[in-house]
């Protein structure tokens, strides 16, 4: 008895002075260059312009090159937007289309549309003509983020109430404020718009801004940010009846505030089932 209480001391001793307090593994932010990079273009429209359908056209076929990588939203705002009072029974125009064309700026002719919300090619203007997009899009892919965004969406079909969490990790640091914006579209919504051959009955407008659940200028995110900071923001909306839940898509989109309005980030996600 006295030995086995000699040799239990003794392997409670070795095993003791053997064991090293294990430390939680902490995960280091995802470097820039491994983050997929999306890009958010914000084309405004109208349903009387009637050189806007070329510029839906040319989306349609940037999104098809590019994929869930690029994000589109048709903003109906200005002169252009105003509905026929004949024709027309659906008016595109929002309270944030209003606000966005006005913190944006005016297009000088359409169609026209805002990339990334950033100046390019020495332009003092973020509106960009048709002719530009492909290479600014294709360009704006090969910036590396300096942000990886997550989106978890929850919708109840009854109540046909959404909720949605938005986070994010910064990888790299930001020395300006920072602003949230969260969005939804509709896309394939069925409403008479002039064109070239005249006023087509059936026309199908893509991605059309419906409404803000942020403010339309965002809401302020932080002050700054450093490598490693993370955030989570909840929203929530309900989605009117008149809307076609399987044809919206919400978008998140993390940028700078002031006279700099980069988009560091965007991300979307369909609520179709």
């Amino acid at each position: 008895m006295k030995y086995t209480s000699i040799i239990a001391l003794l392997v409670l001793l070795i095993i003791g002075s053997s064991c090293e307090e294990i430390m939680p593994i902490i995960p280091e932010p995802t470097p820039p260059e491994e983050i997929e990079r999306k890009v958010i273009i914000e084309e405004f429209t109208g349903v009387t312009c009637v050189n806007c359908p070329q510029g839906s056209a040319e989306i349609e076929n940037l999104l098809a090159i590019y994929g869930e990588n690029l994000i589109a939203v048709s903003i109906h705002a200005g002169f252009f937007a105003e509905p026929d009072p004949v024709r027309n029974s659906v008016d595109f125009r929002t309270p944030s289309g209003d606000a966005l064309i006005s913190f944006l700026g005016e297009p000088q002719g359409y169609p026209s549309a805002v990339i990334d919300r950033k100046f390019h090619n020495g332009n003092t203007s973020l509106q960009e003509s048709q002719g530009t997009w492909a290479g600014i899009i294709d360009q704006e892919l090969k910036r590396a983020s300096s942000l990886s965004l997550l989106m978890d969406v929850d919708y109840d079909v009854e109540s046909r109430r959404l909720e949605l969490d938005v986070s994010g990790i910064y990888t790299d640091d930001i020395d300006r404020a920072l602003q949230i914006s969260v969005l939804l579209t509709e896309n394939d919504v069925v409403e008479p718009q002039f064109t070239p051959e005249g006023w087509v009955s059936d026309y199908k407008h893509k991605h059309v801004l419906r409404a803000y659940l942020t403010g339309a200028t965002g809401d302020r995110l932080a002050e700054s940010a450093e490598t490693g900071d993370d955030f989570s923001n909840s929203y929530s909306y309900t989605i009117p009846a008149e809307f076609d839940r399987d044809k919206m898509e919400v978008i998140a989109m993390v940028h700078l505030s002031g006279g700099d309005k980069d988009i560091l980030q965007v991300e979307s996600v369909k609520l179709t089932d």
